[in-house]
């Protein structure tokens, strides 16, 4: 008896058991993954997707068999960017990025997409699989990280930090086009006592309301923004003359005398304004900071008295 062949049967026929398993476990990663997955042909018609795909996008496997992936396309992106994205697949076999796409709802999600090409034993692509997850929630999170390092949460203001790059910027530009520019300083002159009389939410309503009657005191090109505590800046780009800022201060200082009213109680809270003007006053960043403070300290000086 040739114990051989039924060995070679035996290990043919074990093999055939484990292929079979790793495509039965294959197809399990395909039904349960939270991801969603599409395979198409090389002319990239969809064959089939999983009910990730479907939950993600609205699209039922029927609705999408036979369509290209265009299906779900945002319209967000250029064609030079599938021309790229196409050129890698190509040469490497395989993209990583992120994308914006479409549910059947119309509504436009991002999600970070991979797509690989499946090769046969001689080399030759025979499929692609595209694999998404939707990075909503990762985006907005993003944003909100960007908002709070550029914005004030209080006031919706601009924060020290792009009020800072937007003066750098400001000068830059009047020393090229030789024009004149100028920057504000604010300070209220008794935050300290609405704080104390009326308690810190009534004291935060103030420097909301404050925040508003600045704006409504400039043009729409001007940046207002809050450095820290009850502290605005304003910065006026290419201004004609001094008297456009001194115009400025003028309706900031009148538009704070309308009283606000805490806890039914009226209150006026003025402002002490100072003004730098380049190139006049100062003709770098930390020349019109210090120039600002020191006005802006002179007046509330003036106040006092």
């Amino acid at each position: 008896m040739n114990y051989d062949v039924f060995e070679a049967e035996g290990y043919v026929e074990a093999s055939h058991q484990q292929a079979e398993e790793r495509l039965r476990l294959h197809a399990k990663v395909f039904e349960c993954s939270d991801e969603g997955m599409m395979i198409t042909d090389t002319k990239n018609r969809i064959l089939c997707v999983n009910p990730a795909f479907t939950k993600l996008t609205g699209y039922t496997m029927d609705e999408v068999i036979g369509h290209t992936p265009r299906i779900i396309s945002s319209g967000n992106h250029e064609a030079q960017f599938y021309i790229r994205m196409w050129a890698t697949i190509h040469e490497t076999g395989n993209w990583r990025g992120e994308i914006w796409n479409r549910r059947k709802n119309g509504e436009l999600f991002p999600e970070r997409l991979s797509i690989n090409a499946i090769r046969d034993d001689e080399g030759r692509t025979i499929n692609y699989v595209g694999i998404f997850s939707d990075i909503t929630i990762q985006k907005k999170s993003e944003e909100h990280l960007t908002y709070l390092a550029h914005y004030d949460e209080l006031t919706g203001l601009p924060n020290r930090s792009l009020f800072l790059e937007t003066l750098k910027d400001t000068l830059l530009q009047a020393k090229k086009s030789s024009t004149m520019a100028a920057l504000l300083f604010i300070d209220l002159n008794n935050f300290k006592l609405v704080n104390d009389r009326f308690g810190h939410v009534e004291g935060d309503k103030l420097l909301r309301l404050t925040a508003k009657r600045i704006k409504q005191s400039v043009r729409q090109s001007d940046l207002v923004s809050r450095l820290a505590g009850d502290e605005f800046t304003v910065i006026l780009p290419y201004i004609s003359t001094r008297k456009d800022a001194e115009r400025v201060k003028s309706a900031i200082v009148q538009n704070m005398l309308e009283p606000f009213i805490f806890d039914e109680q009226e209150m006026v809270v003025t402002a002490s304004v100072g003004i730098s003007v380049f190139p006049e006053d100062a003709e770098d960043l930390e020349q019109m900071l210090r120039k600002a403070d020191f006005s802006m300290y002179a007046d509330k000086k003036r106040k006092a008295y």
